[in-house]
């Protein structure tokens, strides 16, 4: 092989690996970036006050670098609450899909492409599962399901 094309060869994987490299800075560069500037509209308040009914007292979310909330309350029912709250700004849509799922209803999302999956999906009785379930909770456990419904609700 002459040194020419081995010269090229090594030009080449250097600027693969560059531009690799310069890809992924500029990926973990705009996924911080971009929540800040570019759509602030499509994510949710995370600094500032949010006035919420149905609190027994203030909550305190504080959101690290990373955006992973921490809830400050002085009751369970407030702090499931805010965690109904956070996890309907952060994941409202994931939420939303495994509600289908469990009922076997995704073809209502995706359309009839999926009824196959829907009848998989109703075949295991999930939902009378949960029911049961839930109807065997005692009245605290209840309370605190009802708390977190409640700050998802709030979101919406």
């Amino acid at each position: 092989m002459s040194k020419a094309k081995i010269a090229l060869q090594r030009t080449g994987l250097g600027i693969l690996i560059l531009a690799l490299l310069l890809g992924a800075g500029g990926t973990f560069y705009f996924k911080s970036y971009l929540p800040n500037t570019v759509a602030p509209k499509s994510f949710p308040q995370i600094d500032g006050e949010i006035q919420l009914e149905g609190l027994d007292g203030p909550v305190d979310i504080y959101r690290d670098r990373m955006g992973i909330p921490h809830i400050y309350a002085s009751t369970t029912h407030d702090l499931f609450f805010a965690q109904g709250f956070v996890h309907a700004q952060d994941r409202f849509w994931q939420m939303d899909f495994y509600r289908h799922v469990g009922e076997g209803r995704v073809a209502e999302m995706f359309g009839s492409s999926q009824l196959q999956a829907d009848m998989f999906l109703t075949t295991p009785g999930w939902r009378k599962t949960s029911q049961e379930e839930y109807d065997a909770l005692d009245p605290k456990h209840k309370a605190i399901l009802q708390s977190y419904a409640d700050g998802v609700n709030a979101y919406l």
